[in-house]
C-alpha cells in the first residue's frame, strides 16, 4: 500500500493515525500486515507516479488536484490508471472541482471543512472526535488566529522527526491532556523567540506590491517559519514567497482577514490550494508587480 500525502502537521497526523489503525480501517480492503510505503507530495511529477503499480492500493491524504490544471489532471489520471485502486482522503473546497469527474474511478471520501486527521479519525474510531490532538490541528489548520496551544503544539511538531512513522508522531496521537499540558509548557519560551523574530523580519524586510492589482504587504520568507499571528496582523492581503532553486518554481503563500478578499478565487489562475483565507501555489516565475509612485 502507498500512502501519498501533502506535507502539512495535518495530513501528517492523519497518515499516522492511519498506519496505527489499519486493522480498524475496514473502509479499506488491506492485510493489516502489508507494507506500507509513505510518499510526500512535492511538486515533482514523477515522485508519484514512478512508484504507483497495479499491485498496490493508493490512499492519497491532503493532496489537491485541479481540473483546469492540465498538469494536475495528468497526475491524477497516471495515478489512477496505474493504482490497483485509489482512496482520496480531502475536505478542501478545491476538490469539489474534481469530485464528479472522477467518482467512478476514485474512492472518495470527502467532507467539506474538515480536516484529513478529522475525516480519517471519524472513519476509523467511528465518530469520536475528542482527541484533543486533532481538535488543535484543526483550529490551526482553519482559523487565521489559532489558540495559543495549537500553535504551541504546531511548534512542537515542527521540533521532531519529519518522518510520519517515527515514535513521536505514534505518542502524538495518543497523547492526552497531561501530556499535552507538558508539551506546552516545553514550547512556551520558544513561541515567544519565534514570534520575536517573525516580528523583526516584517519590520525590517516587508515591502508593497501589486498582485492582481490589489496592493499586497510581501515577504520574502519560508511560510513554514512564520506564525499566524504575525502573518494576519495585518488588513491588507499577505504574501510570503520563497524560490525552490532545486525545482526552480517560486512558492507563494497568500493570506487575508479581509471578508471581501478571497484567497482561493485571487489565486486561482495558479490554481491555489486552501480556503478563503489561506491559499498556497507555484509558479515558474516571480509574479509580483511594482508599485508606480502614483500608486503607493
Amino acid at each position: 500500500m502507498i500512502i501519498y500525502y501533502r506535507d502539512t502537521v495535518d495530513c501528517k497526523l492523519a497518515a499516522n493515525l492511519l498506519l496505527e489503525n489499519r486493522r480498524c480501517a475496514g473502509w479499506i480492503p488491506l492485510d493489516p500486515s502489508e507494507p506500507i510505503r509513505l510518499v510526500k507530495y512535492n511538486y515533482t511529477f514523477s515522485r508519484i507516479t514512478s512508484v504507483v503499480n497495479k499491485d498496490e492500493i493508493t490512499i492519497m491524504i491532503g493532496v489537491g488536484f485541479f481540473k483546469n490544471d492540465p498538469s494536475s489532471v495528468e497526475r491524477l489520471r497516471k495515478v489512477i490508471e496505474n493504482s490497483k485502486a485509489v482512496y482520496w482522503i480531502d475536505g478542501h473546497y478545491n476538490t469539489l472541482d474534481i469530485i464528479d469527474v472522477y467518482s467512478n474511478k476514485v474512492n472518495i471520501f470527502y467532507e467539506e471543512n474538515k480536516t484529513c486527521s478529522e475525516i480519517i479519525n471519524s472513519l476509523i474510531i467511528f465518530g469520536d472526535l475528542d482527541n484533543p490532538v486533532i481538535s488543535h490541528i484543526r483550529d490551526l489548520t482553519v482559523s487565521p488566529f489559532p489558540r495559543k496551544h495549537s500553535t504551541l503544539l504546531h511548534l512542537y511538531t515542527k521540533s521532531v522527526s519529519n518522518d510520519i512513522d517515527d515514535l513521536v508522531w505514534r505518542k502524538l496521537c495518543n497523547s492526552d491532556q497531561s501530556d499535552l499540558d507538558h508539551i506546552y509548557t516545553k514550547m512556551i519560551p520558544i513561541l515567544d523567540a519565534v514570534k520575536q523574530v517573525n516580528e523583526i523580519d516584517f519590520d525590517r524586510d516587508e515591502y508593497s506590491a501589486l498582485f492582481n492589482n490589489t496592493k499586497v504587504r510581501v515577504l520574502n520568507s519560508n511560510y513554514r517559519n512564520i506564525i499566524k499571528d504575525t502573518i494576519f496582523s495585518s488588513d491588507i492581503p499577505t504574501i510570503i514567497w520563497r524560490y525552490d532553486g532545486k525545482n526552480k518554481l517560486y512558492h507563494y503563500g497568500l493570506y487575508s482577514v479581509n471578508a471581501d478578499y478571497n484567497c482561493i478565487e485571487e489565486s486561482k489562475a495558479y490554481s491555489g490550494f486552501g480556503d478563503h483565507n489561506e491559499t498556497h501555489f507555484v509558479s515558474n516565475r516571480y509574479i509580483l508587480n511594482d508599485i508606480e509612485e502614483d500608486d503607493a
